[in-house]
């Protein structure tokens, strides 16, 4: 139904199209050339044109000043800005305006001119009036178009970025410190949009506000070694606008506009944490991926100060009680840790430490069971510094194997020691055996009923993915196959061979289970001496605790072709 109106209505429009075409086509020289009417009823024309392009006019000011100043009311105030200063509604309006004032001058004189002279003032108001009333349709689709939060993002993004190219180009104090101010600006308004977002639980434009700010930065990191040095001198005000020390440090560690997106998150993320928790999945990526970036570019600064608001953004998830918080930033800070093996490995060391500092400050805070989610990553991350070996790796595990310090906290958590029995069968498997020494003392100091327990909940997990939708997919205690002969290796030396099941032990309290108990202790060593061939047919061996008269004759055996009931007695 759709389908059909759409091509009616486009074939209306192409109907009008043609008409009015042939109508000019047919009557333009007769106008011009031809004139049967006096001045006055010319007047009369450009009086009726006079009328119709200020109704339009009224309109497009209506249009401009309701809708533009409501949206920018819902996102940024920076829309009227960005609106004024836009040159296609500059040339419009302008157009408009000046199209009424030529309409109007020529009512005004056309009585007094010869009729040639409002012949022609005739024509020329019809031709205005006409393109403005042609203009005004794709003129509304635009301004509609111009208020899309998507297209408002974008503005914002492009003269941010056009600061950047500025400062690269020159060399003038002034001029720097005029586009270092609007990209400043320009930042804390893409922030203010995701944050209003966020509040009204507006996914899409949050997350192309997130695209935006991530496109600044990595733009900033390109342009960063072609801005001149003082590009990095702040000026008071934009030092007491992120506070006068960490402004100092800023200033110092040349990392301004890094801190002001990162700033913009800080903001976003705890209404994020009540509201849209895919939002705080995405800060958490992002974080990470503004750390990947400077550590490339070998920018210890930013990447300090990265890390800083790791930090900030772990505390943040604590005071908000928010468990799915800290599991994604710990999972993402591993990932930025692991990412620095090879580049840094004592950074990856220090985010080590914060993730184990900050594991134990959720004990303190009553949310020991997240611990579990720091020992895995640690792990995670011992076990790929080992592979790499990695300067780092001693220390690291050193922080696994001391992170259940806190014992009053960790009595319930077994999500530790598991992840210490995981990481010693992958080092098993792969011949480090010092640090597997290391993790197999510490694992010693564990009662054996919660060892044992630890090794149950290891073995049934099969399912290599999570049954839930998580970011990571992956079962935190599921081991490899490669890894499972060294599990059970590691347990038997801790906690030596494995009892019987209880099935088991039933059936050996059993007379069956004792007949098949002696009967193994008198044929045993015979049995291990026969050393069967492939050519002889040897009989099934005899089931136990059963008379002779009720043995099963397997099929095709002499004297029976299959299996038989037991002989009734008498």
């Amino acid at each position: 139904m759709q389908r059909l109106l759409t091509t009616v209505g486009g074939l209306l429009v192409l109907g009008l199209v043609a008409l009015m075409a042939r109508e000019v086509a047919m009557n333009l020289g007769p106008a011009l050339f031809e004139p049967t009417r006096p001045g006055a009823d010319l007047g009369d024309v450009v009086s009726n044109l006079s009328r119709v392009l200020g109704v339009v006019l009224s309109m497009i000011v209506a249009l401009c000043s309701i809708a533009v100043p409501l949206t920018a009311n819902v996102y940024t105030p920076k829309l009227i800005e960005i609106f004024v200063a836009d040159r296609t509604n500059r040339v419009v309006v302008a157009f408009y305006v000046l199209a009424n004032a030529l309409v109007a001058w020529n009512l005004y004189v056309i009585e007094d001119a010869g009729p040639d002279g409002a012949r022609a003032r005739t024509f020329l108001s019809l031709v205005v009036t006409m393109i403005a009333l042609v203009g005004i349709g794709p003129y509304i689709y635009y301004i509609l178009r111009f208020l899309i939060p998507r297209n408002i993002v974008r503005n914002l993004e492009r003269e941010v970025l056009e600061d950047f190219a500025t400062a690269a180009r020159s060399r003038d104090d002034e001029e720097l410190a005029a586009a270092r101010a609007g990209a400043l600006e320009n930042i804390k308004y893409l922030g203010n949009i995701v944050l209003r977002s966020v509040d009204r639980y507006d996914r899409d434009t949050a997350f192309e506000g997130l695209r935006a700010l991530r496109a600044v930065f990595d733009a900033y990191e390109t342009r960063k070694d072609q801005l001149p040095p003082a590009w990095f001198d702040l000026r008071e005000a934009e030092l007491n606008a992120i506070g006068p020390e960490l402004g100092r440090e800023v200033e110092r560690k040349r990392a301004a506009i890094e801190v002001a997106v990162l700033l913009e998150l800080s903001l976003v993320l705890p209404l994020a944490i009540s509201r849209l928790p895919e939002i705080v999945a995405q800060v958490a990526s992002l974080t990470r991926r503004f750390g990947v970036r400077t550590a490339e570019r070998q920018d210890h600064g930013a990447r300090e100060m990265v890390t800083l608001f790791f930090n900030t953004f772990l505390r943040a998830a604590l005071q908000h009680k928010s468990s799915d918080a800290f599991y994604k930033f710990v999972y993402q800070a591993r990932r930025f840790a692991e990412e620095e093996l090879d580049v840094d490995p004592e950074h990856s060391q220090k985010v080590a430490f914060f993730l184990d500092y900050y594991g134990h400050q959720a004990v303190r805070m009553g949310m020991g069971f997240l611990i579990n989610v720091v020992a895995y990553d640690l792990a995670s991350l011992t076990d790929l510094a080992y592979r790499k070996q990695a300067p780092c790796r001693r220390a690291i595990l050193e922080l696994l194997l001391q992170l259940d310090r806190d014992s009053d906290g960790l009595l319930q958590m077994p999500g530790v020691m598991k992840a210490q029995v995981i990481l010693a069968a992958k080092l098993h498997t792969r011949g480090e055996e010092e640090p597997v020494r290391s993790i197999m003392a510490e694992l010693k100091k564990v009662p054996p009923a919660r060892l044992e327990e630890a090794y149950a909940q290891i073995v049934a997990a099969h399912d290599e993915h999570f049954w839930e939708i998580a970011d990571r997919r992956r079962h935190l205690d599921h081991v490899e196959a490669e890894f499972r002969g060294s599990i059970e290796q590691l347990r038997a030396e801790l906690l030596g061979p494995r009892a019987p099941g209880t099935a088991t032990q039933r059936f050996l309290k059993s007379p069956e289970g004792n007949a098949g108990r002696r009967a193994i202790e008198r044929h045993g060593p015979a049995l291990r001496q026969r050393r069967p061939t492939s050519a002889v047919q040897h009989e099934p061996p005899p089931v136990l605790g059963r008379p002779p008269s009720q043995r099963l004759t397997p099929p095709g055996a002499a004297g029976g072709g299959g299996e038989k009931p037991p002989a009734a007695s008498s």
